[in-house]
């Protein structure tokens, strides 16, 4: 991995800002501070529902932005969060659900060049990022202690007093972040809640003879961090880890999140099948070792965050205690947005004759298209993770367990989605030579695929 160099951010002036926002409380832009430990910017925000009668926890969320983007880009993306009506709910929402400060940082998600491997997703503190010895990467989980650090001494100015130990919440990478944060440093935590993490870490070094390296559990944090996992003081916080019982937004395959070595163990630990299915092996193995944590499933749900429920937990642990279980929301009447069912299948060429002219650039000729339309359309987060095929002829599979490709084309003027299927070229060479044959899929994942088997596509 290359080493990153730290660039100035003119964004991050010396100036602190600070700024009303409309039906919500304040917030301080503050700036970096490499001399006192964080090299990236972050946001203050104080509810107007704070009682600063006595001292509070600070709420910590760690910036999410989903994508790549450039510094200016993310600073903009992370206070355009902070602008949002109430109603809406992003993450200060939980903060005035609880009345307490929160600070986010402003870490960017920096996509690097294509010849190098593309598994810093620093939002999550994942494996690569874990390990870095320099750089503005480098160790964000002090980063961040880092930034609480001064977070109090900010507040303390404004006589807000604050406690040592802090809450965390999050969701999806943030939340992967909040969970791997607690396992590093669980005697600064007082609560968590997080969600659409998949793969919470395991409390252990070891499982069933398996070394569980980080991020996966505390095999080897002694090695990156100087100190052994503190067990005794993990098993004090109360946690809620939550999950949709049909999120199939699954981080494990992209390189981004997992190298193949700490891939490797979750597929060991946990087994094969679909996240899902490995997100209950994990709510089994928590509920045998880990008194402190509450898990749920929320079914009928995707990538999901019952946000409601992270307050109520927060709250009933905002003043320490042990773990007090919530009731949480119920959505098993939720309408279920799967199967997804498929209309049409056809090649690239065929499908452009129905797709307006400034898509057909992201095509290929080896491609394979599902065609959905209709209400029944394509949730925006489903990509290659969620969609693996095998491909027949006469009712044999002559392709085994094809994953789609992340390209996805949506038609807005007629109401379709296509989801590509990118075979490589000895599979297109190999469906090529049976010229004019007419060719079914089957679906590896039926619970999010519906394709009936009489829809075809044929090889000229």
């Amino acid at each position: 991995m290359r080493k990153i160099v730290l660039a100035v951010f003119l964004f991050f002036s010396t100036v602190l800002r600070a700024f009303a926002v409309p039906a919500t409380g304040e917030i301080i832009e503050m700036p970096a501070k490499p001399e006192q430990g964080f090299q990236w910017g972050y946001v203050i925000y104080l509810p107007k529902t704070m009682d600063t009668s006595k001292p509070l926890p600070i709420l910590f969320v760690m910036n999410n932005n989903g994508s790549y983007s450039t510094q200016e880009e993310n600073i903009k993306s992370v206070l355009a969060r902070f602008q949002k009506r109430s109603g809406d709910l992003v993450e200060y929402g939980i903060a005035d659900g609880v009345g307490v400060p929160m600070v986010m940082p402003m870490v960017l998600r920096e996509e690097l060049p294509q010849n190098e491997p593309q598994f810093l997703y620093s939002h999550e503190l994942n494996r690569a990022i874990f390990v870095l010895k320099d750089g503005p990467y480098a160790r964000l989980d002090l980063q961040a202690l880092a930034m609480l650090k001064d977070a109090r001494k900010q507040l303390k100015q404004r006589q807000i007093r604050t406690q040592k130990k802090f809450l965390i919440a999050g969701f999806s990478a943030a939340g992967a972040f909040g969970n791997r944060f607690a396992l590093l440093h669980p005697e600064r935590v007082l609560a968590v809640a997080t969600g659409g993490d998949h793969y919470p870490p395991l409390p252990f070094e070891t499982y069933n003879g398996v070394p569980l390296i980080f991020p996966t559990g505390a095999y080897d944090m002694e090695t990156y961090t100087g100190k052994k996992f503190n067990k005794r003081a993990w098993l004090q916080i109360p946690i809620f880890i939550s999950e949709g019982g049909e999120d199939y937004n699954d981080p494990l395959p992209y390189e981004d999140t997992f190298g193949d070595e700490d891939r490797a163990v979750v597929l060991q630990v946990l087994g094969e099948g679909t996240g899902v299915d490995r997100w209950e092996r994990v709510r089994e193995i928590l509920a045998a070792s880990a008194p402190n944590v509450q898990t749920h499933t929320y079914p009928n749900t995707e990538h999901f965050w019952a946000k409601q429920d992270v307050i109520d937990f927060l709250n009933a642990h905002k003043k320490g205690g042990p773990l007090k279980p919530i009731t949480p929301t119920d959505t098993s009447d939720r309408p279920s947005n799967f199967p997804i069912r498929v209309t049409k299948l056809y090649w690239g060429d065929e499908a452009k004759k129905e797709l307006t002219p400034d898509l057909h650039q992201y095509m290929r000729e080896r491609e394979v298209y599902m065609r959905v339309e209709g209400d029944n359309s394509l949730p925006h987060w489903v990509d290659n993770i969620t969609c693996a095929v095998d491909v027949l002829y006469q009712g044999n599979v002559v392709i085994e367990n094809k994953r789609c490709a992340s390209a996805q084309f949506q038609d807005t003027t007629h109401h379709f989605n296509l989801q590509a299927i990118r075979l490589t070229e000895e599979e297109w060479a190999a469906l090529k030579k049976t010229g004019g044959r007419t060719f079914s899929l089957r679906t590896y994942y039926p619970r999010i695929w519906d394709v009936p088997e009489d829809l075809t596509f044929t090889i000229p």
